[in-house]
């Protein structure tokens, strides 16, 4: 039924309720207009039924992604968890493996102060607060060891000190020795040690040459003469260990000139290179004049 069709109907129901009389055409008219008026209430119902049930769908579909969201979103939470308690684990393990190489380091140093102690007793030493860069101020204290090569020194831990107790104060200044210096000096003092230790040796075969052979104090004199009443067998006995003594001795001789010949070449590269150059340095800046005692090398930077 068109609109001009419902606007008749209308006309045709105002008159029959001002005339009171109504026709067949008037009753099918007024049925049409009724049904029609059903028809669109009932389209309107269906329209409105079917939008709740798209926003219900639309609704469903959201809570879904909403709840995908959430499921993907507390996946991710608990991944990041995940990947939190690993890093707390790597870096406990690197906590750990800092204080058992700070324990290696404290033991090795400890070690070797106990080596230093033991030098610094032998030789001119003593004891001074010596700031480091770097270094925290527990670590300030310094042992410095006069050796015969010159100056090397070694800085101790506060925990340490007790190694060192005794040791009087060091008055000198730093001289500015490097480590490549340090080392340089322990090697030498340890090649005079070696060529000490075996000069003394020779003296003490010659003592027991001059024994053996007849020669020396009135007691070495009466054990010579008592040597003579040994019979022939303890004679030779006693030949043959004057030849062995002898060959220790040549032995000896040899190898305490070997060293002697290593000390000088080792002070004349290491120590006599630095001395003339310091000295040539001088002497060009002509602040050296003839018969000026040379400078103290093992001073220079």
């Amino acid at each position: 039924m068109s609109d001009g069709e419902s606007i008749a109907g209308r006309e045709r129901e105002v008159t029959f309720h001002t005339t009171g009389v109504l026709t067949r055409e008037q009753v099918e008219e007024v049925f049409n207009a009724v049904y029609w008026h059903g028809d669109q209430q009932g389209a309107k119902q269906c329209k409105v039924l079917d939008g709740i049930d798209a926003l219900r769908a639309t609704i469903e579909q959201q809570a879904q992604e909403l709840g995908r969201c959430k499921s993907e979103k507390n996946d991710a939470v608990i991944e990041l968890y995940r990947k939190l308690d690993a890093k707390d684990a790597e870096l406990t393990a690197s906590q750990a493996r800092c204080r058992e190489m700070e324990e290696r380091k404290d033991a090795a140093y400890l070690e070797r102060n106990h080596l230093v102690a033991a030098l610094a007793r032998c030789f001119p030493s003593g004891i001074r607060k010596t700031a480091i860069e770097g270094w925290s101020d527990d670590w300030h204290g310094c042992v410095y060891i006069d050796l015969p090569a010159g100056q090397i020194s070694y800085h101790y831990h506060d925990a340490q000190a007790d190694l060192f107790f005794g040791l009087p104060a060091y008055d000198k200044p730093y001289d500015g020795h490097t480590k490549e210096q340090v080392h340089d000096r322990l090697q030498s003092a340890q090649l005079q040690a070696i060529l000490a230790a075996r000069e003394a040796r020779i003296a003490e075969l010659e003592d027991w040459q001059k024994i053996v052979l007849g020669s020396g104090t009135e007691q070495e004199t009466v054990i010579r003469m008592a040597a003579n009443e040994y019979t022939k067998t303890a004679v030779q006995c006693w030949k043959d260990h004057t030849k062995k003594i002898e060959a220790e001795r040549d032995a000896a001789v040899q190898e305490a000139g070997r060293l002697r010949e290593v000390l000088e070449y080792y002070a004349q590269t290491a120590i006599g290179a630095r001395a003339i150059a310091a000295l040539k340095a001088q002497q060009a800046a002509g602040d050296s004049p003839a018969g000026q005692t040379p400078p103290n090398f093992r001073e220079a930077p």
